[in-house]
């Protein structure tokens, strides 16, 4: 799956670094930005941070992501 997400979106080959000051903010523009679906792959997410990003995520759900 990973080599036809490749294929499609070769923005995936790009990546900038964050430490724990500028990576929400950026996650949180990475969710506003998607436009079919979001994968989140992580060990740790404090409740703190989860309460920050549920907002996010219901508006992008309720427009269809």
């Amino acid at each position: 799956m990973f080599n036809r997400l490749l294929k499609k979106n070769t923005t995936l080959l790009t990546s900038t670094l964050h430490d724990e000051h500028s990576f929400y903010g950026a996650f949180s523009r990475d969710i506003r930005g998607a436009s079919k679906r979001v994968l989140i792959e992580s060990p740790f997410v404090t409740v703190r941070r989860a309460r920050e990003i549920s907002p996010i995520l219901k508006h992008i759900t309720r427009s269809g992501v």
